[in-house]
């Protein structure tokens, strides 16, 4: 089984920038991004996708917080609460007394599978979470997303549109490869960092970051690009035992 993951909102940025420079379509939101390493739901359509794992991570939220009959009290809510809680994900996680629209989460949670979830090389297909750490979790993927999803409608509800997070008029062109911008690409080295630093300490973080940039089959610009955010990357110190 794959050691824990205590960090994990890096190890959401980290997967989500993966899925961006490896992947031939890559998600046009974070959101897209948890609904398919996270919710494993599949559509093919980036933007149903997206609301999907919006309303998914409230219900997730009203449950942790032993919310769900507060937050049921709206008809949508309501439906989307029922809806979601039959779906694997839920429940198979998932207890409750005399009516589901009081559940909680099990003690004890079955694996989270996914093919999407990375600690640094490792890719996480099965992940097991003990005590508090589920809701550390799902606490990290509300952090992770936050972004996109605060409804800026003029009515709040997505009833008269512009271009809000949560109710997009359409869905977002795919990132390109050669456009990942410098911002990204230092969040991706610092979640290099970090990951190399927990999982491989007898290697520095510039070591790490040299075999990740001659591992990627990216398109040359873009190449080019990362070799120069690696260069003037300033990795933290590490001192071996045999340094020591």
């Amino acid at each position: 089984m794959q050691p824990m993951i205590m960090n994990y909102l890096n190890l959401l940025e980290f997967s989500y920038t993966n899925a961006l420079i490896q992947d031939d379509c890559p998600p046009a939101s974070r959101l897209a991004f948890i609904a398919s390493a996270v919710f494993d739901f599949t559509t093919y359509e980036d933007e149903i996708a997206a609301v999907f794992a919006a309303k998914g991570i409230e219900v997730c939220n009203a449950i942790s917080k032993r919310q769900t009959f507060e937050y049921i009290k709206t008809v949508e809510n309501h439906y989307w609460y029922l809806l979601l809680l039959n779906t694997p994900f839920f429940m198979n996680r998932i207890e409750w007394g005399t009516s589901i629209r009081g559940a909680w989460w099990r003690s004890t949670l079955p694996p989270l599978n996914s093919h999407q979830l990375y600690s640094w090389t490792d890719q996480l297909l099965e992940i097991q979470f003990k005590d508090m750490d589920w809701l550390e979790f799902i606490a990290a993927i509300t952090q992770f997303t936050k972004d996109e999803t605060t409804c800026t409608c003029p009515s709040g509800d997505g009833s008269l549109r512009w271009p809000c997070p949560v109710h997009p008029p359409a869905a977002q062109p795919a990132v390109q490869k050669d456009a990942v911008d410098t911002e990204r690409m230092s969040k991706l080295l610092q979640c290099c960092t970090e990951f190399s630093v927990k999982y491989h300490p007898d290697q520095r973080p510039r070591q790490m970051t040299m075999v990740f940039r001659d591992s990627v089959e990216n398109s040359a610009g873009f190449r080019e690009e990362l070799g120069k955010a690696i260069d003037q990357f300033n990795p933290i110190a590490i001192t071996t035992q045999e340094e020591a």
